[in-house]
């Protein structure tokens, strides 16, 4: 469902979360399943988010950063293919400064995707316009 989420006591935002898989209590910070939303975007949407809330969207790289800020968070990538339903997940998941947007770690893999975090360690998110 959509909640009223506070990471800061000045900063608060609606998010989805997802309270059905693994226990629920899940953010759900990219949300695409029909291609109605172009993702094809610049480093300026892609830190405020976009798209659409009941439908598909990025929360933001801004709102996840400081909701996960200083802390390790769980990270479950999930994605359906013509083969079906498949996922990837992190025991731990850290992301620097908001204003560089570095993984610097991932955990433990688990799941039937394949380990693709790892070898994005030291990265920067990318973007059309920021490469």
């Amino acid at each position: 469902g959509y909640y009223m989420l506070t990471p800061q006591r000045d900063q608060y935002f609606t998010g989805f979360c997802d309270q059905q898989t693994n226990g629920g209590g899940w953010l759900v910070v990219h949300n695409r399943f029909d291609g109605s939303v172009n993702f094809s975007r610049g480093m300026d949407s892609y830190r405020l988010g976009f798209g659409v809330a009941y439908g598909e969207f990025w929360l933001g790289l801004n709102k996840a950063w400081t909701t996960y800020r200083s802390q390790t968070a769980l990270i479950e990538i999930r994605r359906r293919d013509h083969e079906g339903p498949t996922y990837s997940a992190f025991d731990a998941f850290l992301v620097n400064h908001q204003s560089q947007h570095i993984i610097e770690g991932v955990g433990t893999y688990s799941g039937m995707a394949g380990d693709f975090m790892t070898g994005l360690i030291n990265h920067r998110f990318r973007t059309k316009d920021k490469d």
